[in-house]
Parts: structure tokens; sequence; C-alpha cells
């Protein structure tokens, strides 16, 4: 029994072998020529092999039949090819030759190949088999097997190929993926060209996708199960809307396909995929399909303007013509259609939102909605409030001054837009913030200069509100008048009579000038004139005598500006007590700082052109914190002082009572006594130089040095002053100190009348300042010893009272 089965195997084993024959000549390079091929220079030429011949290069031969094997184990046997390439660009191409093929016969094309040895860079290897013998030209066409070799193990490559014509094939293989930076080597073996029997079941490829459109977020599910004679598979997913990129393989699976549903790359609408299923058995075939995910995208054709309520409107969409456009308007259907890609509809006011869903013929939808910005017939111009909110567009500022007002810009309808056309004759260097585009605050700044030429300038915005029904428009023309640089834009008098304070003969302003709102404000018998270029406005305790006159002139310190050289008739200022009180303990504001001043007149003081104010410590060395030396100011009225119708913190002229010391702190000097030197300067050449000195309470002069130790400030107790320096100085401060110890005054707190004792003499003087220090009053003489708070309102003030040429402050409550 055993020998018949032996029997029928072997008939059936002869019969194999001979429907399957290798018609590839001398493929295992065992053959060998014998001779040294003609023209060769090594001794290990593939020439060397039988039917083996050089393309391009000089391929080797491994073999014990060469003259000079070179180095490198074959796959199987004794013999194998070996090729390369390196980084100069030299490539090696080896080709073979075949028994005559069969037309229309399949045959298993063939090889084993391997590294020589790693390397770290990777080329594509492959072979092609033509009808005729090979030229160099075959490197540039695509090879019937290519592969990417990557290890020293000899791997088999195989593809099948069906003759077209009976005739003697051609073999060529070599590093067909081109050069390589470095020296790759490869040794190929067992090249072989396979006759397949007809009736061999091949591997067959087939491949479906469950649906060949997608709608967003959906899955697709591809079927390979309709394949056929594999033993292995391969899944393959390309992104061909990024240009072919392979995003998902599953390397070769033993088995037969099955079904595969992949996790896709970017899966937008719009994105369009291709599989590629492999199947491997004898021979291998692949089966692709391609699948999209739909891309309903519509947009609405429509330019974005305003239209107009109650009139109809003809609204379009974008997209294709077989897609059924289902048109709703909140919740209300309008309209449904194949193809229905345009509507007339007639919007409201507050009711203009449309909406289209398209719906493919696949299921997948989309949706896009547009707001129409719809206007009202019943239609108002834009408006603005004027310069900061106050209705009025007229602004007046001196030479030097800055320039800021805010002003709102509204409108009826917040959905209209409002284009803006600014127009202007101010010099750049101004500033403007818009307000949006239905309204808002518009801002403009602008820092004039000395330099700036007095006279009228504009700001002019023309507003259209674009309404679709009825645009209207609206010019803004905001007029900025510059005025001189020695003029007050408004100026404002209170408690000014001819016993006390008068009024000065003649008062300019370029807009306007206030007096008597909270106190007497008399002419009396004076000759008083005042002039402004807007309004002149008294209140109820205003009283006017026979010589007063009030003038409105617009062209007021516009057309008239002073040059106060022309005229210069000397200096003027406050007289300057002696010496200057500076106390840091005892919380009264008025003595943190020292100032000169000129109360009479505030906006020009001093009538110079520049000072130098130099104080020194007993060294002589200069207080270098205080002031520019020498500062000549190129106009006039570069200077101004505090007086009640100019409430500013201090002078021009002023020290806080800081210096610099060696370590760059700012820092106060120690109580004493320090000289100090006043040059002012006036139009040409004119100067007059004033001497003092300033005596420092309240501080210790220790300041932290960088180090961390403690550094005292230098004082005036070893003053090297002059006999007669000395003399007045003790002098000074002896009476400064007989006054401030005797001054008295009561009551405090008080309603109204305040008496002055402890002065010894009847030539004292008042002056009186709120609790932050502002100069409420001028220096006005102390009638029968006493001042009156009548007009003043409840809270606390500080009261400094002069004698001679020394002062001392005193605390009082109004009640």
């Amino acid at each position: 029994m055993s020998k018949y089965l032996f029997l029928v195997l072997l008939l059936l084993g002869i019969t194999a072998n001979a429907n399957a024959q290798d018609m590839m000549l001398n493929g295992s390079f065992e053959e060998c020529d014998g001779v040294a091929p003609s023209g060769t220079v090594d001794a290990y030429n593939i020439e060397y092999g039988a039917y083996w011949h050089n393309l391009i290069g000089t391929c080797d031969l491994i073999n014990p039949c060469v003259p000079n094997s070179v180095t490198g184990s074959s796959c199987f046997g004794a013999g194998c090819g070996r090729f390369g390439l390196n980084s100069t660009g030299y490539i090696e191409y080896l080709y073979g030759t075949t028994l005559p093929l069969t037309a229309g016969q399949i045959y298993e094309v063939s090889f084993w190949i391997k590294k020589d040895y790693t390397t770290e860079s990777l080329r594509r290897v492959g072979l092609a088999i033509t009808e005729t013998v090979p030229t160099p030209a075959i490197t540039s066409t695509t090879p019937l097997i290519s592969e990417v070799i990557t290890s020293t193990q000899c791997v088999k490559l195989k593809a099948c190929f069906t003759a077209q014509n009976s005739v003697t094939h051609y073999v060529t293989i070599g590093p067909f993926g081109g050069a390589a930076p470095e020296t790759i080597v490869y040794l190929v073996d067992s090249v072989s060209v396979m006759t397949i029997p007809p009736t061999t079941p091949l591997a067959q490829a087939s491949l479906s996708a469950s649906e060949p459109v997608l709608c967003f977020g959906e899955q697709v599910t591809l079927d390979g199960t309709a394949s056929a004679n594999e033993t292995s598979y391969e899944w393959n997913i390309y992104n061909t809307t990024t240009g072919n990129q392979l995003f998902y393989s599953s390397g070769i699976i033993q088995g037969t396909a099955g079904t595969l549903t992949p996790t896709l790359q970017f899966p937008i609408p719009g994105s369009c995929y291709r599989a590629e299923l492999t199947v491997y058995g004898v021979c291998k075939d692949v089966a692709t399909v391609e699948f999209c995910i739909a891309d309903p995208d519509i947009d609405f054709i429509f330019d974005g303007n305003p239209v107009c309520e109650n009139f109809p409107v003809d609204l379009q969409v974008t997209g294709d013509n077989g897609w059924v456009y289902t048109w709703t308007q909140t919740n209300d259907t309008l309209s449904s259609g194949v193809g229905l890609k345009t509507l007339t509809v007639t919007p409201t006011v507050g009711n203009a939102t449309y909406s289209v869903t398209v719906t493919t013929p696949e299921g997948c939808t989309h949706t896009e909605t547009l707001t129409l910005n719809v206007n009202s017939q019943n239609n108002i111009a834009p408006w603005m409030d004027g310069i900061n909110g106050t209705g009025e567009y007229t602004y007046y500022v001196s030479q030097g001054d800055a320039v800021f007002f805010n002003s709102l810009l509204s409108n009826d309808h917040p959905n209209e837009e409002i284009d803006l056309i600014p127009n202007t004759n101010i010099p750049p260097g101004f500033i403007t913030i818009p307000p949006g585009s239905s309204g808002g605050v518009f801002s403009f700044s602008w820092m004039t200069s000395l330099g700036t030429s007095v006279g009228e300038y504009y700001y002019q915005i023309t507003a259209f509100d674009n309404n679709a029904c009825d645009p209207d428009t609206s010019i803004f023309k905001f007029r900025i008048i510059v005025v001189c640089d020695q003029c007050p834009v408004c100026i404002s008098y209170e408690n000014r009579t001819p016993s006390g304070t008068p009024l000065p003969a003649e008062t300019k302003a370029g807009k306007c000038i206030q007096s008597g709102f909270t106190q007497v404000v008399s002419t009396g018998d004076a000759n008083v004139t005042f002039i402004a270029g807007k309004t002149l406005d008294y209140g109820t305790f205003w009283d006017a005598g026979p010589g007063y006159e009030g003038i409105i002139e617009p062209t007021t310190c516009i057309t008239d500006c002073e040059d106060c050289c022309s005229d210069w008739a000397g200096f003027t200022y406050d007289e300057l007590p002696n010496p200057f009180f500076m106390n840091f303990g005892d919380e009264d504001p008025t003595n943190d700082f020292i100032q000169v001043t000129d109360t009479y007149h505030p906006f020009c003081a001093f009538n110079a052109k520049g000072y130098s104010f130099e104080i020194v410590d007993n060294h002589q060395n200069l207080m270098n914190n205080i002031g520019s030396t020498g500062q000549i100011g190129s106009a006039c009225c570069s200077f101004e002082s505090p007086a009640p119708e100019n409430p500013i913190a201090h002078s021009s002229i002023w020290w806080d009572g800081y210096t610099e010391n060696m370590w760059g702190n700012n820092v106060r000097p120690n109580s004493g006594v320090y000289t100090y030197v006043l040059t002012l300067y006036g139009c040409n050449g004119q100067e007059v130089t004033m001497h003092g000195f300033i005596e420092v309470f309240g501080s210790n002069g220790m300041v932290q040095a960088p180090g961390g130790t403690q550094q005292a400030e230098a004082t005036l107790s070893d003053s090297p002053l002059g006999p007669e320096q000395q003399r007045q100085l003790e002098e000074s401060i002896a009476e400064h100190e007989r006054f401030d110890k005797e001054l008295s005054l009561s009551p405090n707190p008080t309603t109204d009348l305040v008496k002055i004792s402890g002065t010894g003499s009847d030539d004292v003087y008042y002056q009186i300042f709120d609790d932050k220090g502002v100069m409420l009053s001028h220096k006005e003489k102390a009638e029968n010893l006493s001042f009156s708070l009548t007009n003043y309102s409840k809270g606390t003030y500080y009261i400094r009272i002069y004698s001679g040429t020394t002062y001392a402050v005193r605390k009082v409550v109004k009640m």
C-alpha cells in the first residue's frame, strides 16, 4: 500500500516540476565562462559569470571560479552578484538573460538580496525585465520590482510578469532609487523567472467601500472579503486631498483579507481618500477604492450693505443644483426645493435673520445663516454732545498748553454704520481716537507750543449714517482758539475791594472773566476795564463803580499779543521773606516747600524771561536738584505764580527741599540753615539778584547709602558766613522765634472774625491757604489786627501772618 502511494506522489511531483520551469539562465551565479572577459580590468568582474553582463559600472562576481574573489557571502550556494553605489554618483547595474519566454504565459520573477554591510543611508533597489538588451536609459523607468533594502540578512523579492512575445528576455537589477550620500553595496542571488502553471490559482484582490460619499462624522467600512487565493494581505490608505499622503499602513498580515473601519486623517468636508488592498499568494494583486467626505458647504452671495425695512431683497446662495435647499426664518419654513438657491424676502427691523439648509442626495446637510442689517425709514442724522458734553464746540487754549476733550457721537439706530470724514487745518502732532462704527466717544488731544501761531483752528467731522432708506449727514466743527501765552483763558476774581486787594486797572482773558460769585468784588471809584473774548460773567457779589467798563472782543489775546520786551517795565515779584522756613515735621503743607510768588501777575509772573535759583550748603556745595541754572525762556510769560485766580500747586520758581546726594538718591537735607541766590533775567540783559536764607526744620538728613550704611547730609551749624551775614541771619532767626512764640489767633475755632495778637506791630499782613496748602487769598493788610473768614466755607485753613520780613503760620478752624 505504501509503495503505491509513493509512486503517486512521485508522479505528481514530476508533473509539477514539468509545469513550473525556471527560465533564468545562471540565476544562481554558480556558472563561470572560464576565461577573462575581453576588456576587463579587475579579476572579479561580473562578466566572468555566464550570461551576466555590466549595464552601468563594473559589478562583481563572488564565486570560486574567479581569479581573485571579493568579500561577501552568497545567500545560497557558492556564487552571487555584487553591485553598489557611492557618494560621488557612481552607480552599478547588471543584467542577465532568460530562455525564450512564451507569449501570454505568467511567470513569477524573484531574486534574493541583502546589504553587504550596514549603512545609515537607505535606497530603493529594483528589477526590470525587457524583451531587448537593456540600455542605461532603463534606469529612469519604473521597475517590475522595487523595494528599500534595510537588512544584511537575505530577503526574497518577487512579482508576477506576463510575457507579451515569445522571445528571450533580459533581467536588469540595480539601485533604481538613485545615488546615495555614502557607499552602499548589495549582494544578489538566486534570480528566478519561474513558469506558473495555467491551473495555479492566483491571488485576486477585491475591495469596496460602504459608501463612496460620507457625511461629516460618518465612518467608512472597507470590505476585502471578496478577495481570493491570498495567503497574506496589506492595507494602505492615502489622503489624496493632501497630495496622496500615506497615513495608514497595516503591514503584511498573514491570512485572508476581511473588513477595515479606519480612523480617517483630517476628516473634514471635502477630504478624499484612496484605499489599497494588496493580497499575496501566487503572485500578488492590488485593488483600490476611493471615497470622499461630502462638502455641502454654501455661502450667501451678499454684499453686506444695509437694507431698508419693508423693501424686497433678493437672497442667493452658492451650491450644487442637485441639492435640496430649505429656507427658514426663526422657526418658520419660507420655501424648499431642489436647486432653490434664490429667494426674495421682505425684512423688517429686528426680524431679519435667514437660514438655508442644504441636503445632498447622500443625506448630508449643512446650514448657513445670514443676518441683514435692516435700517429704519424713520431716520435722524447723527449728533454729538460738544466738548466734554457741554454742547459747546469752541475750545480756548493758551500757547504752550494742552488741548484735550471728548465728545459723544450718537445715532438713532445702533445697526446703522457711520462713516466719518475728518477735515482740519491743525498742524501735524495732534492725536484723535475715533468712535466705533455705530457711534461712541471721540477723543482729541493736541499739545500746543510757544511757537504755535495764535488764532483759530478747527477739526471738522462729517458723519454719514449710511441709512439704506434715507441716508443723512451731519457736520461737527470743533473750533480751537489759541490765545497769547501771557493771556489766561479765563480768570476769576473774588474778595477784591479798594480797601483790601484792589482790582487791576485792566484785565484781559482769551475767553471769559468771572467775578463776585462767592465773595465781594468791587471796583469802587477806580477805572477798571475787563476785556474778554467771549463772556463776562458777574455774580451776586459783584459791585461795579462808575469807572468800570466791560468789553467783549473776539480777537482779545489774538491780535493784541504783547511783546513783553518792547515795553518792559521792570521785574515784578512779591516781597521775599528772610529767611524762608521749611518744616517737615509740623504737618503744615504750606511749610513743606518754598516758592517765589508774583500773585498780582499770576499768568505772567516776574516779568522775566529766565532765572537762576541756587541753594548752597555750608561748604558752598550746590543743592543741584532745584531747577535749571540760567533758564532763559524763548517767549514772554514763561512763568506762573499761584494766586486766588490761578490755584496751581506752586510757582515756577520753587524748591521742595530735596537734593541729590553722591549716590544719586533724592534726599532731604539736615535741619539747619542754607543760603540761596535768586537771579531774574530781563529781556535786554537786565538782571536782579536777591540773597537770603532758608531754615530747615524736622529733617535728620539721614539717608540710606547703596551699601546699607547711614550717611548724614551736611548742615550749616558751623556755617563759615561773613560777620555781616552772620549778624543778619542771627537777627532774622531771633525775630522769627520771637514772632512765632508770641503770635496768637483767636477765637479758634471761629465763625467769622479772627483777632491777631502778639505781633509787636500794627503793620501786619495775612494770607489764607486751604488744608492742602493751596493759596486762597492775596497777601492783605490786617486792618485793626484782624481778618474775616465770613466768605469761606467750614473747614481747616492755614493762615500765614507776616510782620516785617518774617512770618509764622497758624491753623484755624472755621465752624
